[in-house]
């Protein structure tokens, strides 16, 4: 809340209504709650409350461009893009040449047109005109980050926290960006400098300290305190993970059981809940063969009646079907499902890296020795969770652990760390 009204003092108020200026800055407290929740009915009938007092007060409107843009994203829908194009018709015609028109403008070609280009030359020439707003740095470090300019979308996460010092979300996110640009060195100065008890945070200085110890029990042990009375789904799975990795599957397999059934967020998910993967995959190193057989029917129709056609050709629930091919070690279908989904993917690099470590594990699950060896490799290169002294000593590498090709990598990648 208050660095929300520490960046916007810096500005004269673009309304003389308060009550328009207020309905928008709740508007904006509801968003910046819920880690970017913009398209909640709430967030959108405040926007509606500022820009019905005040007509004229084009920020809320070109947010509410935004909001919309970002439904479509996720799901094309004529009705929500006949609200938009109504939208931007009233923006145009009530604010052609203002900021706040490139701003809708940069949502509509982020958003709808998925073309990642021509946003960041829009979100570049507004932030010639205002440089010191924050919102639309932040936007730009989004768009860079689909870019896949992680060095860039650093610098301009700097220029916003630099501009809102009071807002320490920013630090993690400069440092969780830095550890995935393999800047491990600068990310942990990034940690260090925090006073924060949070689990995520410290979860990746812990990860960046194993570079020294290398013991997956210990890391384990140190998470596990980490997440003491901060205990969320989230922080369950990546506890499980943890343990699976220690090999103490029937720690990890306590922890999979313990998560909540069905799925946090189906528009964006490999159509699998958390608990349904947790179960499935210590059910596998516990060889607990039958039950995996049970949960992998299960799982497969799940993914089959939550996905679209488009999904199941080109999208998450690919990761899905790939997961449940390299359980059953059916090699050539996992390699082809992982194949499909970054041919997918393309070159949003938002996505590729999101799911970028865990591909990369199932083709190892799977023996798949040469592409597996081939995904480090490239994630090496590219911007990924994936870290040469932690990624190549995980359990689901076992089936090609003894490959020549890859024994050469670790050997390469021990050398090198």
């Amino acid at each position: 809340l208050q660095s929300t009204f520490t960046a916007a003092a810096r500005h004269p108020i673009p309304t003389s209504n308060m009550a328009a200026y207020r309905a928008y800055h709740e508007a904006v407290n509801v968003r910046e709650a819920d880690h970017g929740g913009t398209t909640s009915d709430e967030y959108r009938q405040l926007l509606g409350k500022a820009i019905e007092l005040d007509p004229a007060f084009t920020r809320p409107l070109a947010e509410l461009i935004g909001s919309y843009s970002l439904s479509v994203w996720f799901e094309k829908d004529p009705e929500t893009m006949a609200k938009i194009d109504e939208l931007m018709a009233r923006m145009q015609a009530q604010a052609p040449g203002s900021v706040d028109f490139l701003m809708a403008q940069m949502y509509y070609t982020y958003y709808v047109l998925s073309d990642y280009d021509l946003a960041h030359e829009i979100a570049t020439r507004a932030l010639e005109r205002v440089p010191s707003d924050t919102r639309l740095l932040e936007i730009k470090s989004w768009i860079e980050r689909r870019q896949g300019n992680f060095n860039a979308m650093i610098e301009s996460r700097k220029l916003q926290r630099k501009l809102d010092p009071r807002n320490e979300a920013l630090t993690s996110m400069i440092a969780y960006n830095l550890f995935l640009a393999h800047r491990y060195d600068d990310a942990l100065a990034e940690f260090d400098s925090q006073e924060t008890r949070e689990y995520f945070p410290n979860r990746y200085r812990a990860h960046i300290n194993f570079r020294e110890h290398g013991d997956f029990a210990r890391l384990a042990s140190e998470l596990t305190a980490l997440a003491e009375g901060q205990e969320t789904p989230g922080t369950t799975f990546d506890l499980m993970w943890a343990h699976l990795y220690a090999r103490d599957y029937p720690a990890a397999a306590a922890l999979a059981d313990k998560l909540p059934p069905g799925l946090a967020d189906p528009r964006a998910h490999i159509k699998l809940s958390n608990r349904t993967i947790g179960q499935l995959i210590t059910a596998h190193f516990m060889g607990r063969g039958e039950e995996v057989v049970a949960l992998r029917r299960e799982a497969e129709a799940a993914i089959y009646e939550l996905s679209s056609e488009e999904e199941l050709a080109s999208g998450n629930s690919l990761i899905g079907l790939a997961f449940l091919a390299a359980l059953e070690g059916r090699t050539e279908d996992t390699v082809n499902a992982i194949r499909q989904w970054r041919q997918g993917i393309g070159t949003d690099w938002a996505g590729r890296i999101l799911y970028r470590d865990i591909v990369c594990q199932l083709l190892g699950l799977a023996g798949a020795a040469e592409a597996a060896v081939e995904c480090i490799r490239e994630g090496l290169q590219e911007p990924s969770a994936i870290m040469p002294f932690f990624e190549p000593y995980v359990p689901l590498y076992d089936p090609v652990r003894d490959a020549p090709v890859f024994v050469e990598l670790v050997e390469e990648l021990s050398g090198n760390t």
